[in-house]
């Protein structure tokens, strides 16, 4: 009995000098920081980034971004490559992909718990094996974090010893240190663990990439975290303003007569140490012309790009193509809308001079080709290969992306009304005027100012090929009627409407304050709100309503980057109801009103001036307050930026008829027109002769 009750004893005083461990709480969401990247060699130059261990092209050096930084004292956080692609390229879903380069690890950031079998979770296969534009990769099937010479496709590069590492390095000690890819830590200054990343990997198509790092959200809020040097960190500063980098190409190779790039066209690359020396074929290694692992002969990419990093010297190009011969200099003429496209002093013609390649700076020649006589030229199909969409401070809007091919770019206010979208306030963006160029390889920059919007609207972005050739000058009479009537009638055709790629942005307010309605626009109690990006099917914040269906939340815990919002009702299980921000803005367009509120306005916790405000304003039910109904969508936010529809239903029969109603009301008005003339003429005539 002694003994029983000294053990327990003993065991009593162990509990109570062994600390407690606490329930884990789940984590208010999973965000995300940008990381500062800088490539680590510069285009042209003989040495690489000092600060980079190796000056590999497909190098990047990651390090904490002084102005977005994740949160701190955190033992996981993750580091992904993200991909702002549009899927397919041709109709124009926009579609981020963010992996960290582990399937694992993917599914472990971005799906925690039963979602982990989820074949979408798994963002490196997706990467791998999903993402495709008709035959051609997006993201090309070996897309992958580490390439072995057996891989390689050059019998000459497999049997090297110089092909290049691709992987990612991470700093141990003053060493860069090669593994496969694993979770990191960030320190009380909220300074990732390791200080360095080195990342190198390669994409067909010289997609722009942006590396993000992230972390769970505090489950406890308002509580500033203080460094040792008594300032404030914050929990988590989303940096959605991320620089994309990508490897710059050196040219475009193009068909002169229609100024179309060409892809797959084979470049031979010939080097010479003077301009009158003896050039031979520029050879890779180490010590040699070209980098580690380049290609010699290279190919067009998509949208008719090329690359290569050489030694200071002389280069010569010799492109080879079944259906085109490389141009020389005045032996056809060319449309001058192509030569206002593409810089005479840019071109590399059959008859140029060899290109001179100078340390630190970067030469730039595109390859006119023009075609082979019997010949047909590929067909082109316009695309927009990439697009990205970020909120800035400002209220601005800004799209950045890619197109394979010159074009025009129309930013437009949308807002639909019982199926009809009605626009305004367009602006253009011409390839002369910031849109996509040679000269900027088809990358665009586009802004937008989001004050402009009302509740309900949204961005409506439409890339139309640049027309580079003009229509042929009618001739008979029919087709100057025609011609007439089509510049009295916008009619679009049906071969011109299918090449329009048209974009939807929706807003992404900076400050959220408002209520939860359901689709039917009833107000939900408590309701759980979400906040989610298209790239992470897990919450990036979450937050809970009040009894009165009412929430804010503040800038710092929301995004730059197009977000949804989804509404989970506690008295009803399982129902979710997801919102586009439009959607969110309109529901609560009076409530704004009434409150003055600018939810574009950055808007801190600690600079609220509302955090203690109780609303004036009262929501009415759905009966009584019917613009607050929406169509919501109850599925999780997959993609941002839904395409409008290309086609219209039958464009060429649509325009048809309404050329033929035209001429015939022509027609009938001059028929008209004569028959009271005669009738007028008659009667002058019989009232004269009486």
């Amino acid at each position: 009995m002694r003994v029983h009750a000294l053990l327990f004893l003993s065991l009593l005083g162990l509990a109570i000098l062994l600390p407690t461990q606490s329930i884990a709480q789940e984590p208010l969401g999973f965000g995300y920081a940008c990381l500062q990247t800088e490539l680590c060699k510069t285009p042209g130059a003989t040495e690489s980034n000092p600060k980079c261990s190796t000056g590999y092209g497909h190098r990047v050096l990651l390090t904490t971004h002084p102005n977005f930084k994740p949160g701190a004292n955190k033992d996981k956080a993750y580091v992904t490559e993200c991909f702002d692609l549009v899927i397919p390229a041709e109709t124009g879903t926009l579609q981020t992909v963010c992996t960290t380069g582990s399937s694992e690890l993917d599914k472990e950031l971005f799906c925690p718990g039963k979602q982990r079998d989820d074949a979408t979770c798994d963002k490196l296969g997706l990467l791998q094996n999903k993402y495709r534009i008709d035959s051609q990769y997006v993201i090309q099937s070996t897309f992958k974090y580490t390439i072995k010479k057996s891989e390689i496709q050059d019998q000459v590069a497999r049997e090297r010893t110089d092909v290049p590492d691709y992987g990612i390095f991470y700093l141990e000690g003053t060493s860069m240190v090669k593994h496969d890819p694993k979770v990191v830590q960030t320190d009380n200054r909220s300074t990732m663990i390791p200080a360095k990343i080195e990342w190198q990997s390669y994409t067909e198509g010289g997609f722009t990439r942006k590396f993000l790092i992230w972390n769970a959200v505090d489950a406890v809020l308002n509580q500033d975290k203080i460094d040792d040097t008594g300032q404030k960190q914050s929990t988590l500063t989303f940096g959605g303003s991320c620089t994309g980098i990508n490897w710059d190409p050196e040219g475009i190779v193009y068909d002169v007569q229609t100024g179309n790039p060409i892809t797959d066209v084979q470049l031979s690359i010939d080097y010479a140490t003077t301009a009158n020396g003896n050039f031979s074929p520029a050879l890779a290694g180490i010590g040699q012309v070209l980098p580690p692992g380049t290609s010699n002969p290279l190919f067009s990419g998509t949208g008719g790009y090329y690359q290569f990093f050489g030694a200071e010297g002389y280069y010569t190009i010799a492109p080879s193509h079944p259906q085109f011969t490389h141009y020389t200099e005045g032996s056809a003429a060319i449309p001058y809308q192509v030569t206002s496209l593409y810089s005479i002093s840019k071109n590399y013609y059959a008859n140029s001079s060899a290109i001179f390649e100078k340390a630190g700076t970067r030469q730039v020649r595109h390859i006119p080709l023009i075609i082979n006589a019997g010949q047909s030229a590929p067909p082109y199909v316009f695309a927009v290969q990439e697009a990205s969409v970020t909120a800035q401070p400002s209220g601005v809007i800004q799209i950045t992306g890619r197109t394979n091919g010159p074009a025009t770019a129309i930013v437009a206010i949308c807002k639909e009304s019982s199926g009809v979208s009605n626009c305004r306030n367009e602006k253009q963006y011409t390839p002369s005027n910031g849109g996509p160029s040679p000269d900027s390889y088809f990358r665009f920059t586009l802004t937008a100012k989001q004050s402009e919007l009302t509740p309900g609207e949204k961005f409506v972005l439409s890339f139309q090929p640049f027309s580079l050739v003009p229509p042929q000058a009618r001739s008979s009479m029919i087709d100057r009627i025609i011609s007439f009537v089509q510049s009295l009638i916008p009619v679009v055709s049906a071969q011109e409407e299918s090449r329009v790629v048209r974009l939807t942005v929706e807003p992404i307010p900076t400050y959220l304050e408002g209520y939860a309605y359901d689709g039917l626009g009833n107000v939900i109690p408590n309701a759980e709100v979400g906040i989610y990006v298209s790239f992470s099917p897990r919450a990036i914040y979450q937050t809970k309503a009040d009894a009165q269906g009412y929430y804010q939340i503040t800038s710092e815990y929301l995004p730059r980057d197009p977000y949804t919002i989804k509404y989970s009702d506690p008295a009803k299980e399982g129902v979710e109801i997801v919102l586009q921000t439009s959607q969110v803005l309109a529901q609560n367009n009076e409530f704004m009103i009434v409150e003055k509120i600018d939810p574009y306005k950055v808007v801190t916790e600690s600079t609220n001036p509302r955090a203690q405000v109780t609303p004036t304003f009262i929501p009415r039910d759905a009966a009584q307050n019917p613009g607050t109904a929406q169509n919501p969508v109850v599925s999780p936010p997959v993609n941002q930026g839904q395409p409008e529809n290309t086609k219209p239903e039958t464009p060429q029969q649509s325009s048809t008829m309404i050329l033929v109603v035209a001429i015939l009301l022509i027609v009938l008005s001059l028929g008209g027109g004569v028959a009271v003339f005669m009738m007028m003429k008659k009667r002058r005539e019989e009232e004269e002769n009486r």
